[in-house]
């Protein structure tokens, strides 16, 4: 028996935006991807409980309501495509956040 694992890309050119305690979260979605896939966005705190949210096929936005981090607070803020076979993630896109609610608005260049 022969196998051959999927592969697929991974969002890139993750930004985010804030609106009170509310983040909005872009990226650009990988080609070439297969049905039933879903987006999960993640934001890691180092004091805040971790805060998650999953999203369907198509959007390129996601947004997190009430995201419980101080203005001084760090936090990393990654978009995540999962998919039958398992998920794509890249690390080094991700944002670290430092006084998130301070600063407003932040991208990956």
């Amino acid at each position: 028996m022969t196998h051959t694992p999927a592969v697929i890309g991974f969002p890139k050119g993750v930004t985010w935006d804030k609106d009170g305690n509310d983040l909005t979260i872009n990226w650009q979605p990988p080609k070439l991807v297969e049905s039933g896939i879903w987006y999960k966005v993640v934001v890691f705190s180092e004091i805040a409980p971790l805060t998650s949210q999953v999203f369907d096929r198509d959007p390129d936005e996601a947004r997190l309501a009430d995201v419980p981090l101080e203005a001084s607070d760090r936090a990393e803020v990654n978009v995540a495509v999962f998919f039958n076979e398992g998920y794509a993630c890249a690390e080094n896109d991700s944002l670290e956040c430092y006084g998130c609610l301070e600063l407003g608005s932040k991208s990956r260049a």
